[in-house]
């Protein structure tokens, strides 16, 4: 025999552990305005949450508190490999609709992200290089 399968016991915890984290993963952008103030430019992360894929948050760099997104479409912009998406979230405070984010991927890659408030004025974001994820961006 040219080796041994680990115990099945052992083997079975380690998928539930792997299993387990990848659970409460979740996928983090960080994005800056699209040079409409290229010396103060305001920047935001989104936070997808892995555990519930219909809820998002997004804050913003001069903000401590987080805003809470709902998903109320996605749809598929082409079909070429990879395939173009654009999601959109609902940005409610209390009870009023404040305002929509639109996400456009390409595959894994994100390609821009925009806000329209409810006045219908627009904003576009695209990736923010200097951005630490985990620190809720600069």
């Amino acid at each position: 025999m040219a080796g041994k399968l680990p115990n099945s016991k052992l083997l079975i915890a380690l998928l539930l552990v792997l299993l387990a984290s990848n659970l409460n993963a979740q996928v983090v952008m960080c994005f800056q305005e699209d040079n409409q103030n290229p010396r103060n430019p305001i920047r935001l992360k989104m936070t997808l949450s892995a555990s519930d894929p219909l809820t998002a948050t997004v804050q913003y760099n001069k903000s401590e508190n987080e805003i809470l997104l709902s998903k109320i479409s996605e749809k598929k912009l082409s079909t070429d490999v990879p395939v173009t998406t654009e999601s959109k979230w609902l940005e409610k405070i209390g009870e009023k609709a404040n305002g929509i984010y639109a996400l456009t991927t390409r595959g894994a890659a994100v390609g821009a992200l925009s806000y329209t408030r409810k006045d219908g004025k627009r904003f576009l974001f695209f990736d923010d290089p200097d951005c630490v994820a985990s620190s809720g961006g600069k």
